[in-house]
Formats: C-alpha cells, structure tokens, sequence
C-alpha cells in the first residue's frame, strides 16, 4: 500500500543537517509514519514499535515549504506493518 504525504517543513527541521544538509529528522520522520495509517488497517498498540532503521535521510529543500513523500505500508498476516517513509526522484541527483 502507498499513501502519498506532503509533509509542512516548518523553520525548526530547517536547523536539523547532517554532513551539510538539511535533513528529515528521524523522530519527525517516525511520528509522520505513525499519524499517516490508514484508519481501516488493524489496530496495534502505537506505543511499540521494533526494528527502526533509518538506511538513508531524507534531504530538505531548504527553500522549500513541503516535501511530497509516500507511506509505504506493508501488512504482515499476523497484523504487524512495515512502514517507510520514501521520495520519488527522477534521474540523477547530486546535493
């Protein structure tokens, strides 16, 4: 399941860089994936969650005002989900 997102980049991520950039913060990133599920997936308890990874950052404009990203949802049999938090880019990029 994907659900397209665009995410408010208020001043305050705008001070968040890594290596020079400005960058998504992790925290930011974990509570955009948990607001954004979809109401008709089965419940769990919000309060748990196992597994983080955070294999690549996502970059800021920092000029602009939203990022448009997608939830990307998969749900295992015995209810678990697997979220990510991804960009759609075309062609090459270099920051």
């Amino acid at each position: 399941m994907r659900v397209p997102l665009s995410i408010a980049i208020p001043d305050y991520l705008r001070d968040h860089r890594y290596e020079g950039r400005v960058v998504l913060p992790a925290a930011e990133a974990l509570q955009i994936l948990a607001g954004s599920l979809p109401g008709d997936l089965p419940r769990c308890n919000p309060l748990r969650q196992e597994g983080g990874e955070f294999a690549h950052l996502l970059p800021l404009d920092p000029q602009a005002d939203t990022l448009d990203v997608f939830h990307e949802i998969a749900v295992s049999p015995d209810g678990r989900r697997q979220s990510s938090l991804t960009t759609l880019r075309l062609g090459r990029q270099t920051q």
